[in-house]
């Protein structure tokens, strides 16, 4: 058994094939019309007359095969708008909810991240000051100056959730200051000089690897993310392009209907740089 719908829409198109072939004659008189005096003035005026009338018959009979489906589509429109309005705007409230709380957490995270590569900063610094200043002793006394300075008071700093990093910075360091003194006693020697390069490396490797897990601790892994997407606002109307605009017809129709009923236009007019006239047509009674 077919489908209501099917019967409905097969019917609909029988009715326009009752009307086409009127329509089709209709058509070839008005493309075949020739007006050079009053007689096939008149012809035309009746044909044109005809068409219009037939036209206005076709609309009418699309706007009634259409009216019960237009009315169940608003039905259809009406029910689902009452149920997904209220929804809709409780569903932006959870979000706006939601929102408020994860920037709240990636602010606290991005000031956690800060305070990390602050510290990881400030160990780097010290590491390197205290470097210097061994690599700058040039005899013992000058050694012990830097080890007092440097090394001996450093966990006396707060170095935070890195003080343990710092602990072991400090072991390097000794054994840095160490090096040092075996260089100072015996300048020539190439096994000094290649455990100074790789004293070097190991407390820059000690470095790198400073507040890699602490950053990754604070990384964010949930169910729901903050997406990101572009838009815009108008700050100043007068500085957008004016192939940005577009032009409320809508309004200037408007205006150009009152404007004439009060005879404000009467001529050809220009005002606000659009220009109002009359537009000739044919009419036909």
């Amino acid at each position: 058994m077919e489908d209501k719908l099917e019967i409905e829409k097969k019917n609909s198109l029988i009715k326009f094939q009752l009307l086409k072939k009127t329509s089709t004659e209709l058509a070839i008189q008005c493309e075949g019309l020739k007006v050079t005096d009053s007689t096939t003035e008149a012809i035309a005026t009746n044909i044109i007359s005809e068409a219009a009338a037939f036209s206005k018959t076709i609309d009418k009979t699309r706007k009634e095969m259409k009216a019960p489906y237009i009315k169940i589509n608003k039905d259809i429109e009406s029910a689902a708008k009452e149920l997904t309005e209220g929804l809709n705007k409780n569903v932006q409230g959870a979000k706006d909810e939601l929102l408020a709380y994860k920037q709240k957490v990636e602010a606290e995270r991005q000031e956690e991240l800060r305070k990390v590569e602050a510290l990881k900063r400030k160990l780097e610094n010290y590491k390197e000051d205290t470097e210097m200043a061994i690599d700058n002793a040039e005899d013992m006394d000058q050694l012990k100056a830097a080890n007092v300075k440097w090394i001996k008071p450093m966990l006396n700093e707060d170095w935070g959730q890195f003080t343990s990093e710092a602990a072991s910075m400090k072991k390097l360091l000794l054994n840095y200051g160490g090096l040092r003194m075996a260089t100072i006693m015996n300048p020539e020697s190439e096994a000094v000089k290649a455990e100074v390069v790789k004293a070097k490396v190991e407390s820059e490797e000690a470095i790198e690897v400073v507040a890699v897990e602490e950053i990754v601790n604070l990384e964010v892994n949930t169910t729901s993310n903050v997406r990101k997407t572009w838009t815009h606002e108008v700050l100043d109307l007068t500085k957008v392009p004016l192939e940005w605009l577009m032009l409320n017809e809508a309004k200037v129709a408007a205006y150009r209907k009152e404007a004439v009923a009060k005879k404000e236009i009467t001529e050809e007019t220009i005002t606000s740089g659009i220009r109002f006239y009359q537009k000739e047509s044919i009419s036909i009674r």
